[in-house]
């Protein structure tokens, strides 16, 4: 959270988001550890309590966590008053001169070893550490000429602008007419037909954000290789916004001049 601010404060969008990322994925550790340490020790799945702290990290990124404990970990939200009324918190506990969770003081008060919790990423310390000496993150490796490599970047907005007005057939103009599509837990796509098709959204559907955040562009003469990370929110006619994160992978081909989607996969994180 405090590299968060740092790079708030900064106004680098690209650090941020970066550092969003990875901040989900390990939170998404942490909820599968608790989850088989609670499995482990109890027999059973136990009602969890989730604490975060206020912060602008979190936020800006709660709906990132809450979809992911609804529709992937099947939780449903219930008061704290509730959850204490699982048998689970009536154990005795241990204590220590640090606050630890719940489950650690269950497992001292009853001589079981906890497992190890998630590490933060090596990226996410050597990010801290270069804050720590007021250094800039350098997220970003481009090579290649400078016009084609802002020239990418600018399809790249393209597309995430034509994704949030819904026009499909802009999207599937940002592919060549070969291009090839590879969705997350779908079948390949050929062509823009193919391609423009899939990218036809609900109609009751909107869209208040799409954005690519390149981590790395190479340009190999009429070629270019373009890696980085991907963020969704969707909102239904109900109103339930859906967010979504994932990393992606193109590779742009420059027909007469315009550089075009040859290739383009993502997946979730």
């Amino acid at each position: 959270a405090w590299c968060y601010r740092k790079a708030k404060l900064a106004g680098d969008l690209v650090a941020m988001r970066r550092i969003a990322y990875d901040y989900i994925a390990y939170m998404k550790g942490m909820i599968l550890h608790y989850e088989q340490e609670a499995l482990s020790f109890f027999g059973r799945e136990i009602s969890q309590t989730l604490l975060l702290h206020a912060n602008e990290l979190n936020s800006d990124y709660l709906p990132f966590l809450l979809d992911y404990l609804k529709k992937e970990r099947n939780y449903t939200f219930i008061s704290l008053e509730t959850a204490l009324e699982d048998t689970a918190y009536s154990h005795p506990e241990g204590y220590t001169e640090h606050g630890r969770s719940w489950m650690y003081r269950w497992q001292k008060a009853r001589h079981v070893k906890s497992a190890p919790m998630p590490e933060i990423s090596a990226w996410m310390q050597k990010i801290y550490d270069n804050y720590q000496g007021d250094k800039a993150p350098d997220l970003q490796k481009f090579s290649g000429p400078e016009a084609d490599l802002l020239a990418i970047q600018e399809k790249g907005k393209l597309f995430s602008k034509a994704y949030m007005s819904k026009d499909s057939d802009q999207l599937a103009n940002c592919y060549a007419p070969d291009g090839i599509l590879l969705p997350d837990h779908s079948l390949m796509l050929e062509g823009r037909d193919a391609i423009r098709k899939h990218w036809i959204l609900a109609d009751a559907d909107s869209v208040p954000l799409h954005v690519l955040t390149p981590q790395g562009i190479e340009v190999l003469g009429e070629t270019a290789y373009d890696f980085g990370y991907c963020e969704e929110r969707t909102r239904s006619a109900n109103g339930h916004l859906t967010c979504w994160s994932g990393k992606y992978m193109i590779v742009w081909k420059k027909i007469d001049g315009e550089w075009s989607i040859s290739l383009a996969i993502w997946n979730q994180l």
